[in-house]
C-alpha cells in the first residue's frame, strides 16, 4: 500500500471545513484503497494533548517536514501558527530534491463583502513574492472541486504520485561513485598497482579504479524475474564484487563477453523484492579524453541522483581545473540537450538530482582534470614508486 500524506494547515475558525475536508479524504480512500494508494490526512487534532519539551508546534512543524502535500485554507484571517506551519512547508519544499510538499493554498472569500484582513493581506503578498497564487473560492463545494482537480494532477503527471500496479517502476536511483585510485596514463607510465581481475583469469595494471555502488527501487517486483545493470562502454568491469538483495534460494549469473573497449557486460540478478543493491568496481575507464560518469534510465525512474567522489584521493582539492558540468539527453533524440545543475555536497564530492527520467535518458557528469596536477601528487606521493 502505497501512502501519501497530507498537512491540513487552517484556523481554528475553520473548523467545519477542516472536517468536511477530513469526510472527503475519507471518501476519496474508499476508492483508492482499491489501487493501493492510501491518502493519511494529518490535522492538529489529531495530535495528542500532553506537553512536550520542544512545544506542541514543534510537533506540528515535523509533521509538516514528512509530509507529501501541503494543503492551506485561509479567510478572514492568517494565525500565526498556520503562518509557520506554511513557511515551515515552503522551506521543507526549497530544499527537497523531489519538490515535497506540493503546496496547495485555498483563499475562502469572506461572506460578508469585507475588506482583507491585514494578516490575510499579509499573507497573499507573502504568496505574491514566491509567485504563488492561491485558489479563490467561495465555499466549501469549489474548495473540493480544486482540491480534486489538483489531487487528480499530481496521480497523473508525477510519477511519485502515481497508483502503484502490477508493472514495477523505478521509484528511485541512487548511482554513488568512489573515485578509489588516479593515475595518468601516458606512454611508458607506471600504475598505481596491479590487480587480478577473476573475470578475465588474468592480472591488469591500474591506473584508475571507481567503484560504482547502485540503489534501485521499484515501485513492485520488476517486469521480468531478472534485472540487470551495468553496461559500460569504455574501461575494464571487475565483476568479482557484487551484492544483490536477495533470499537464499537465488543464484547470481554473472554474463559476460571478452573484455574489450566495446565489453558489454552485465550482472544479471533474480529479483524476489522490490530493492536492488549492488557494488561493482570499474578499471581504466576515467583517462584523457573520457574523463565522464554518467547514469542511463533502461526504464522510467521518478527520481535519480548521480554522485561522484574524489575525496579519497591524495590533493583532490586541486585535481579540478573547473567545477563540473553535467548535461540530460535522450539516447533516441540526442540533440534535444538539457542542462543538470551540480552541486558540490562536500569537498570534493559533486551531486545531480533528476526527476521523471523516460526509457533512454542518459546523465552525464563532466570532469574537468588537471593532469599536471596529477602527476605532481603522484610523483610526490610516491605512488608511481
Amino acid at each position: 500500500m502505497k501512502i501519501i500524506k497530507i498537512f491540513l494547515a487552517s484556523s481554528s475558525s475553520l473548523l467545519n471545513y477542516r472536517e468536511l475536508f477530513e469526510i472527503d479524504v475519507n471518501r476519496i480512500n474508499k476508492d483508492w484503497v482499491l489501487k493501493e494508494m492510501f491518502l493519511d490526512l494529518i490535522v492538529w487534532e489529531g495530535f495528542e494533548d500532553y506537553m512536550v519539551k520542544e512545544g506542541k508546534q514543534s510537533e506540528y512543524d515535523q509533521a509538516v517536514s514528512g509530509c507529501d502535500i501541503f494543503v492551506m485554507i485561509f479567510s478572514d484571517s492568517v494565525g500565526k501558527y498556520s503562518m509557520e506551519e506554511f513557511t515551515f512547508a515552503y522551506n521543507t519544499f526549497k530544499d527537497s530534491d523531489l519538490d515535497l510538499p506540493k503546496i496547495f493554498t485555498y483563499y475562502l472569500k469572506p461572506t460578508d463583502g469585507g475588506l482583507m484582513s491585514a494578516s490575510t493581506k499579509d499573507f497573499m503578498d507573502k504568496l505574491a513574492e514566491f509567485k504563488h497564487y492561491p485558489s479563490q473560492v467561495n465555499n466549501f463545494d469549489e474548495v473540493r472541486q480544486k482540491f480534486l482537480i489538483d489531487l487528480n494532477a499530481l496521480t497523473q503527471k508525477l510519477p511519485y504520485f502515481y497508483f502503484p500496479d502490477n508493472d514495477a517502476k523505478v521509484v528511485e536511483k541512487v548511482e554513488y561513485i568512489k573515485m578509489l585510485h588516479l593515475a595518468d596514463k601516458t606512454k611508458n607510465a607506471k600504475p598505481v598497482y596491479k590487480k587480478y581481475i577473476s573475470r578475465l583469469q588474468q592480472e591488469a595494471e591500474i591506473f584508475d579504479e571507481a567503484q560504482f555502488v547502485e540503489l534501485m527501487i521499484y515501485s513492485g517486483k520488476p517486469d521480468s524475474n531478472m534485472a540487470y545493470n551495468y553496461s559500460q562502454s569504455r574501461g575494464t568491469i571487475d565483476m568479482d564484487i557484487i551484492v544483490p538483495r536477495q533470499d537464499e534460494s537465488n543464484q547470481v549469473q554473472q554474463m559476460h563477453e571478452d573484455d574489450s573497449m566495446s565489453d558489454q557486460a552485465r550482472a544479471y540478478v533474480d529479483m524476489t523484492s522490490n530493492v536492488f543493491y549492488s557494488v561493482t568496481n570499474f578499471i581504466n575507464a576515467f583517462q584523457r579524453g573520457d574523463t565522464f560518469y554518467q547514469t542511463r534510465a533502461d526504464q522510467s525512474i521518478a527520481f535519480a541522483r548521480l554522485i561522484v567522489d574524489f575525496s579519497s584521493l591524495p590533493g583532490f582539492t586541486t585535481i579540478h581545473k573547473t567545477e563540473p558540468a553535467a548535461k540530460r539527453y535522450n539516447e533516441r533524440k540526442a540533440a534535444d540537450i538539457i542542462a543538470v545543475s551540480v552541486t558540490q555536497i562536500k569537498p570534493g564530492i559533486y551531486k545531480c538530482a533528476m526527476e521523471n527520467m523516460l526509457p533512454g535518458d542518459v546523465v552525464v557528469m563532466n570532469f574537468d582534470i588537471d593532469w599536471d596536477k596529477i602527476n605532481e601528487v603522484e610523483t610526490s606521493s610516491g605512488t608511481l614508486q
